[in-house]
């Protein structure tokens, strides 16, 4: 899943980078490891969030909806 990492740098403020986890937890501390491995530019860790709000995991086409949607596209 794509999480959404936010940083400060001090010259330009706030960034955002999207970096690849399988959790929350996992995302916080890859987030955590990616601006501590740049010293030469200053980060400071911010937040990370989900990037994706609605995927086909947490919210699954019903399948009357694939079978119709399939059909119209020709697939």
């Amino acid at each position: 899943m794509l999480y959404r990492l936010k940083f400060r740098k001090i010259v330009q403020g706030v960034c955002e980078e999207l970096i690849e986890a399988k959790d929350q937890i996992e995302a916080e501390w890859r987030g955590r490891a990616w601006c501590d491995a740049h010293p030469e530019v200053v980060q400071r860790f911010i937040s990370v969030l989900p990037a994706v709000v609605a995927d086909e995991q947490s919210f699954p086409m019903p399948k009357a909806e694939a079978v119709k949607k399939s059909a119209r596209v020709g697939v």
